[in-house]
């Protein structure tokens, strides 16, 4: 995970998805699968949404408190729209 969080760092976030990935084809233990997934998701986002919200998607069929990433990004949306609304006025 170190490793997945360097390539963060650098902006490389294909390199950190692919890092995620391969410990997640490793690991045996189900609920380490789901965050890792998730975590994924979060790194794929960067490149490709919908990408990310179909890997979302897979990860809330196996656990459902796993959050969603499209809701989060229209949140943020919101509010910055919001705030630049205010800011006109």
């Amino acid at each position: 995970m170190r490793n997945a969080f360097e390539k963060e760092c650098l902006e490389r976030y294909d390199e950190a998805f692919s890092v995620i990935e391969m410990e997640k084809k490793k690991t045996e233990d189900e609920k380490a699968k789901k965050l890792l997934m998730q975590y994924m998701a979060e790194y794929k986002n960067y490149a490709n949404q919908v990408k990310a919200q179909e890997l979302l998607l897979s990860a809330r069929n196996l656990n459902p408190m796993i959050w969603n990433l499209l809701a989060e990004s229209n949140l943020k949306n919101c509010i910055v729209l919001l705030m630049d609304k205010q800011q006109m006025w």
